[in-house]
């Protein structure tokens, strides 16, 4: 090894140097993993204690039984399968140890699922345990970032033996996302449901990984002071980090020539596009009879190169980083203005006229033009906004750099830049800045461009990747709380429909005849319910069969004087009663309160019958003809009303457009929305239910508003909803640049 790499080979006594080698690592792999499985055996015991508390607690405070007996349950799951779990936890820390695999397969392994593709085939609640999981994972590392390093860097030259170590060769058992693999495999055995077993998660978090740093400490002390890598510091790699930097240059310069030859057409697309809108620029300029800036006018004046610029604008940047909301980012008129006083200050200092060439002073336009787009884009909220349009300086220093910037598509300041803005479409409480992860990331990626770009276009790379990994991590949370917040919905709405229709037909059928008090409570406080239930479980069918219930006792509540008729009312009333205790009885009804509605309606129906007998005495007396009974017949069902329905309404010619707008509207479309009181509310547009009802939600998957078609058509038309442009910012703010000059050039 090196003597600068760090690192310090084992002492070995005289003989067999390998062999000797062999034995030590092996014992010191051996150590560690007992320690490993001591500590884990203490904190296992915190562990179901604090399981055991949390579904205690839990079922104490309850909104109902059945909650309570979950909870219940399982807590006595976890209290019969506690000593399985742990042993099977063990045994899998044992196996890191003992049969260690590289790092970078797992890295690999769980990259994965995370494809597109396949996330739609996984099951919600296996989406919930691994962003539960990847998050603690992600959690641990950060805050023991040095730690894992550290023990990282020793159990893999144990691992090795002492040898030189390969590029990918990384082990750690005690690596966090092995860890959190191994508690979900060992809870596999758990009969709990998604809610339960992440409460269980929690309490692995709190009462076991959030200790981790004690174990890593101390083993990594003991480790050294064995002789295994006493010098190392997390983040010295020495050599090898060296080599892998000068591999990745060597690799990106490589790269960067074989594209070359592929992207020449799209140099030679973006240098035409940057040719037109010069060309337009200069037409503008004379068109409206302006002066150049920055030009000179004098032969000996000194004309500054692109690197110069670059010194210029670094030097402007580095007295604007301020990245607090008191801080006011530089208008592109204030950058244009302090450009110009740095040139005349060089100017006065060397008696000699400074500026810039004509090619510069067009970029410069050019971009000032671009960022006065950005900071009038209402589809920016204002504090993201203010972030994206303090990197003008660095865009305009891409710009010299790099021609390409205004024709490729795929340039990463482009596709950075775009990101950005789409992340930063769905937010808007100014409020929550100091907490809000998504502003905090925009706010960290525009600081360190501010403070560490210096012309590497590999910074935005970077940068562009950290932003994208973070961005996958956020909205595979918000698709799940979406979709949670979209089938509650759509039970909510189902819901309310079963309950409107159960109302309605009760109160047309009370309201078509007398009734006794008895039959009213009856149907009104009991039956109503079962028509909702029918409705839920059964749909129109279920509920058409509870509804033919009604129509047959209010049959039988009418006096009839026919043989036939009589007959039949003998036959219906027993299963009448029968099917209504029944179905009363299921749906929760006050048994006490069912007995006496029942008796009350027995007597209200001999009422009916004596009334019956003695109208068909009257009838014999006065010898009228005996008709044939017809069956109850169910009467017409009153019309469900349905989305169709509601729009076959007449609609008002002026809101026809705005409801067509609507219509229009796909799902996941962003809308700016002005409230009352004058605020904003930024929402995405989740799920139509029924055709008329369209659901909003925030960027995390919260339900944030309500409406009907109407009601958004209305909002279209006054102005008070807005919908945002989904489109990459800078190609819309390029297009938007090029009108403007051909209508001043016009």
């Amino acid at each position: 090894m090196n003597e600068g790499s760090g690192v310090t080979p084992l002492r070995a006594k005289s003989g067999n140097h390998d062999s000797q080698r062999r034995l030590t690592t092996a014992r010191l792999i051996s150590v560690s993993a007992d320690h490993a499985r001591q500590f884990f055996q203490g904190t296992f015991q915190q562990l179901f204690d604090g399981i055991d508390d949390a579904f205690f607690d839990l079922a104490n405070h309850a909104h109902s039984n059945n909650e309570q007996n979950v909870f219940f349950e399982a807590m006595r799951e976890a209290r019969l399968k506690r000593r399985q779990i742990e042993q099977s936890f063990l045994a899998s820390v044992q196996s890191l140890f003992e049969h260690p695999v590289v790092l970078g397969d797992i890295s690999r392994e769980k990259q994965t699922p995370t494809d597109e593709p396949a996330l739609s085939l996984v099951d919600h609640a296996d989406l919930e345990e691994e962003v539960a999981m990847t998050s603690l994972a992600t959690k641990i590392r950060a805050n023991h970032a040095g730690e894992l390093l550290a023990f990282q860097a020793r159990f893999t030259w144990l691992v090795c033996e002492g040898k030189p170590i390969q590029d990918d060769a990384r082990y750690n058992p005690l690596e966090p996302r092995l860890l959190c693999d191994a508690f979900v495999d060992a809870c596999a055995i758990l009969d709990m449901h998604i809610r339960e077993r992440l409460i269980v998660y929690k309490q692995f978090d709190k009462c076991v990984m959030s200790h981790l740093g004690h174990l890593l400490d101390d083993l990594n002390q003991r480790l050294i002071a064995s002789g295994v890598l006493p010098k190392y510091r997390p983040g010295v790699a020495g050599q090898t980090s060296e080599t892998r930097s000068t591999r990745r240059r060597a690799d990106d310069t490589q790269a960067d020539t074989a594209q070359s030859a592929q992207a020449g057409s799209q140099d030679a697309t973006g240098n035409l596009l940057l040719s037109e809108l010069v060309n337009a620029l200069h037409a503008a300029v004379q068109q409206q009879k302006l002066q150049y800036q920055f030009r000179p006018t004098t032969p000996d004046a000194i004309v500054l190169n692109g690197t110069d610029l670059i010194h210029v604008l670094s030097a402007l940047q580095s007295d604007h980083t301020d990245l607090s909301p008191a801080g006011d980012p530089l208008s592109p008129e204030q950058i244009r203005t302090q450009l110009k006083a740095t040139l005349q200050n060089r100017s006065q200092q060397s008696g000699k006229e400074h500026a810039l060439r004509e090619y510069d002073e067009d970029l410069i336009n050019l971009v000032s033009m671009l960022f006065e787009f950005i900071l009038n884009d209402y589809n920016l909220s204002p504090p993201i906004q203010v972030l994206i349009s303090r990197l003008q300086i660095p865009i305009l220093k891409v710009a010299i750099t790099d021609k390409s910037f205004f024709g490729r598509s795929g340039h990463p300041a482009r596709r950075l830049l775009n990101a950005l803005a789409k992340a930063g479409m769905g937010w808007a409480d100014a409020s929550e800045q100091a907490r809000d992860k998504l502003y905090q990331e925009i706010h960290r990626v525009v600081g360190i461009i501010l403070d560490e770009f210096d012309g590497d276009l590999a910074l935005f790379e970077r940068l562009l990747d950290e932003f994208q990994h973070f961005l996958e991590r956020e909205e595979k949370r918000a698709r799940i709380v979406e979709a949670r917040t979209r089938e509650a919905e759509q039970g909510r709405l189902l819901s309310r429909r079963a309950r409107k229709l159960a109302e309605l037909f009760i109160s047309e059928r009370i309201a078509a005849q007398p009734l006794p008090p008895a039959a009213i409570e009856l149907l009104r406080d009991g039956w109503t319910r079962v028509l909702f239930l029918a409705y839920l479980k059964d749909g129109e069918n279920g509920f058409q069969k509870a509804a033919h219930w009604v129509d047959n006792l209010l049959w039988c509540l009418k006096p009839h004087s026919h043989e036939e008729e009589r007959k039949l009312w003998v036959q219906l009333v027993p299963t009448l009663l029968r099917e209504c205790r029944l179905r009363l009885a299921d749906t929760g009804f006050a048994p006490v309160r069912l007995q006496s509605l029942i008796t009350d309606l027995k007597t209200a129906l001999t009422e009916t019958f004596k009334q019956q007998s003695a109208l068909a005495a009257q009838e014999a007396g006065l010898g009228r003809t005996t008709r044939s009974a017809t069956p109850p017949s169910r009467p017409k069902p009153s019309p469900i009303p349905n989305a169709v329905e509601r729009e076959a309404r007449k609609e008002d010619a002026t809101l026809a457009h705005f409801l067509q707008q609507t219509d229009a509207l796909p799902l996941g479309t962003w809308v700016d929305f002005e409230m009352l009181n004058g605020t904003h509310v930024r929402c995405k547009l989740s799920a139509r239910l029924d055709d008329d009802t369209l659901i909003f939600v925030n960027r995390m998957g919260l339900k944030v508003m309500e409406k009907t078609r109407e009601e958004m058509a209305q909002a279209l038309r006054r102005q008070h909803a807005r919908v945002l442009e989904s489109g990459a910012l800078v190609d819309r703010a390029l297009n938007a640049v090029a009108e403007r000059l051909r209508s001043k050039a016009a």
